[in-house]
């Protein structure tokens, strides 16, 4: 998505508030010279001009709270990432530690194995023996 500047936002704003009281305006204006209510008719077109201007505010400031919605949520985003690749480190170290530990745990049965096999052979030799 393309991002526009506030000030390109707002010269855009402003020219289609100049451009809708300028288109009318001008047939009111000669209408009303022929009634003779031209005062009257300016008061309605300041008034709109003034209802445009606040209207123009408020979009701004939902604009402005937006952006600011938008980076926190950035931020929050880059947050999350950088704890999952913790998370995941963590997790690559213990499956490490976890396959060291089981083939430590299998020497150590081979060789409890062998133990028992040359406990069983003395044994049996002391039988021998008494």
């Amino acid at each position: 998505m393309r991002r526009v500047s506030q000030t390109a936002t707002a010269k855009a704003g402003a020219i289609l508030v100049v451009g809708l009281i300028l288109a009318n305006a001008a047939p009111v204006l000669s209408a009303d010279q022929e009634t003779g209510d031209v005062g009257g008719r300016l008061h309605e077109v300041e008034r709109a001009i003034e209802n445009e201007r606040k209207a123009s505010s408020d979009l701004k400031s939902k604009e402005q709270a937006l952006g600011r919605e938008v980076a926190t949520m950035s931020k929050r985003r880059i947050a999350t990432a950088r704890t999952i690749m913790e998370h995941e480190a963590a997790l690559s170290a213990l499956e490490s530690e976890l396959a060291t530990l089981r083939a430590t745990a299998q020497e150590k049965e081979k060789q409890l194995k062998m133990r028992r096999g040359q406990s069983a052979r003395v044994l049996a030799a002391l039988e021998r023996l008494a």
